[in-house]
């Protein structure tokens, strides 16, 4: 990474939603980058009620703290501090997420060395080792098609190389981009609250001329801590919301019509498989249950009904409603948002 004394080459943008240990030790991993000079480290702090703000605000050498007084969603959050920074590359991490200033700094010289690479993607762990999933296939006909054919284990999954290559989507979990290749701000499309928020930029950038690389060479650690996992259907509600959304907007009709049909098709047959090893080894099996594969198979032709973490957070900041905001930042948003 150029060492710039003037102002800071890269910005890590964490949003910390009350998972104050976690994003200490993050932080505490890229103590090395925290007292560099090319790295500016920047937190939002997603109105957390466990104390995060008062222990971030006390680390040694410090950080940038964007104490937020109310919630947002996950485009939103990161809108805020790409607009109140301006390195020419920024690295969004997940507060559960792990990694080292080696691998920030492979991602930055991967992005220097391929100036029409406009986001890059590590590869991303789970604590035990097994790589995950976080680079896929556009979310169009012709990969849908594939994925509803082979049950989901073909033709979908792309991150699973072990050298750098050109992809249709990545997870905003880790994900590194180039300033100068954004679009205009709002980056992201904050009607998605969370969820393809980054499936929908990838969409974007690629539209634009650029490209989406994932660079298995930079690793990243997924610890797997979700803020949604006490509420699952308010997430399943969003997590549907979110894929109508984009295929709404990237999609003409018939287009959107057969990838919702494929993906119904790809999670049933995915629902039938797993129940058939269910049954044979009695304990589920393939990571999911077989009636969470049929969910999936219904969400894609519709959304369910009821709230989902939009609504959630929404309930929180209307109870905060009276809390000030930090001079610079929006009051809290409603529901049009």
């Amino acid at each position: 990474m150029t060492d710039r004394h003037t102002s800071p080459t890269l910005t890590i943008s964490i949003v910390n939603h009350g998972n104050r240990d976690q994003t200490l030790a993050l932080l505490d991993a890229l103590a090395g980058l925290r007292v560099r000079p090319d790295v500016e480290v920047v937190v939002l702090d997603n109105a957390s009620d466990d104390g995060s703000v008062e222990a971030i605000a006390a680390l040694r050498p410090p950080v940038r703290l964007i104490a937020q007084p109310f919630r947002a969603g996950f485009g939103a959050n990161h809108n805020t501090v790409i607009a109140r920074t301006g390195a020419d590359y920024v690295l969004l991490l997940n507060d559960d997420a792990l990694t080292t200033p080696e691998d920030v700094d492979r991602l930055v010289g991967y992005m220097e060395d391929h100036p029409r690479v406009a986001a890059a993607g590590p590869a991303i762990e789970s604590p035990s080792g097994a790589r995950l999933q976080t680079a896929w296939a556009p979310l169009a006909p012709a990969a849908a098609a594939r994925f509803a054919v082979s049950a989901g284990q073909s033709g979908w999954v792309e991150s699973a190389a072990d050298r750098p290559r050109a992809v249709g989507r990545l997870s905003g979990c880790a994900l590194m981009l180039r300033r100068a290749a954004l679009p205009p701000a709002p980056v992201f499309d904050e009607g998605f609250f969370m969820y393809a928020e980054d499936s929908d930029l990838c969409a974007r950038l690629r539209a634009a001329g650029h490209e989406v690389h994932h660079v298995p060479a930079a690793r990243v650690v997924h610890r797997g801590r979700q803020s949604s996992s006490a509420v699952p259907r308010r997430r399943r509600v969003e997590q549907a919301r979110s894929t109508h959304r984009y295929l709404h907007k990237h999609l003409g009709p018939v287009a959107r019509r057969f990838v919702q049909l494929a993906l119904a098709l790809g999670q049933l047959e995915k629902a039938l498989l797993a129940g058939t090893l269910s049954r044979l080894l009695r304990r589920p099996v393939a990571g999911a249950l077989p009636g969470e594969f049929a969910d999936a198979a219904r969400d894609a032709l519709r959304v369910p009904l009821g709230p989902g973490l939009r609504e959630l957070a929404d309930e929180y900041n209307e109870r905060h409603a009276e809390a000030e905001p930090e001079p610079g930042i929006p009051a809290a948003p409603g529901r049009g948002r």
